[in-house]
């Protein structure tokens, strides 16, 4: 039983081209943290971008609202603690930069006796997003149990889907079809799933997906070396769901 512990490491890269949604920004400072609020118009309102390619600006610009609408309202990732769900909204913001520009957000959601903490890092040379959230018992007693951990349970944005497709390959059965390419059509309604066999995280399901469409798409990597089970549907004409978890963590921390 530990204390802290890793619950996942996500990749994001998204390549629609269209729309750009609301803005948010840093905007005021408050016990030396940096808090989040919707911009208003004008141009000194939008994020810096410091190396971006002109192309990938309007990805950049979604993939950026869309995270920060999902993170402050809590509907990016999802976590059970004793069988009840975890609210996640609101977390404790932290926004910085590194030397190349990218941006380090931090948020923070104290449930109970567990901190949850989601470090992450929007590059600015190309739309992408990476993240890792850990979870730490800060009470002096074994904490409640954790279960039903979902790294991203939320819908990605697209436009207008008149055709969606999920790109993989099937992992590895020790056999000659050893990572074949597998497609699946999204536009049918149904929700498809998708989870290695034994913990082995590439034995039977690749933990890389490729979601396109005729606005764009986005690639999504998984970054867990155990069982993981990822899902995903048609949530709307406009939206992708997508659902991340461990497939079975069912776990309680030691006090610190």
């Amino acid at each position: 039983m530990l204390r802290k512990y890793c619950l996942f490491v996500l990749c994001l890269l998204l390549l629609c081209q269209a729309g750009c949604g609301n803005h948010y920004f840093p905007a005021t400072e408050s016990s030396g943290e940096v808090s989040l609020n919707k911009a208003s118009t004008g141009d000194d309102t939008q994020p810096p971008i410091h190396h971006l390619p002109a192309e990938y600006e309007a990805a950049y610009t979604r993939l950026r609202d869309w995270f920060f609408e999902a993170l402050q309202g809590g509907i990016l990732f999802s976590a059970e603690l004793n069988g009840e769900a975890t609210s996640f909204a609101d977390p404790i913001l932290t926004v910085s930069a590194d030397a190349e520009g990218n941006e380090r957000i931090t948020a923070v959601c104290i449930s109970s006796d567990i901190c949850y903490t989601l470090n992450a890092t929007l590059y600015t040379a190309f739309p992408a997003l990476d993240y890792v959230i850990t979870a730490e018992n800060i009470s002096e007693k074994v904490s409640g149990r954790i279960s039903n951990f979902f790294a991203l349970n939320s819908k990605l944005p697209h436009n207008s889907l008149n055709t969606c497709f999920l790109h993989t390959t099937e992992g590895s059965h020790e056999s000659a079809d050893d990572y074949k390419l597998a497609e699946v059509d999204l536009m049918n309604g149904r929700r498809s799933a998708f989870a290695p066999n034994g913990g082995r995280s590439s034995d039977g399901a690749w933990p890389y997906f490729d979601v396109v469409s005729e606005s764009g798409g986005f690639l999504l990597a998984i970054g867990w070396s155990g069982q993981w089970k990822a899902a995903f549907s048609r949530s709307d004409e406009n939206s992708v769901r997508v659902e991340v978890s461990q497939q079975y963590l069912d776990a309680a921390l030691l006090p610190g």
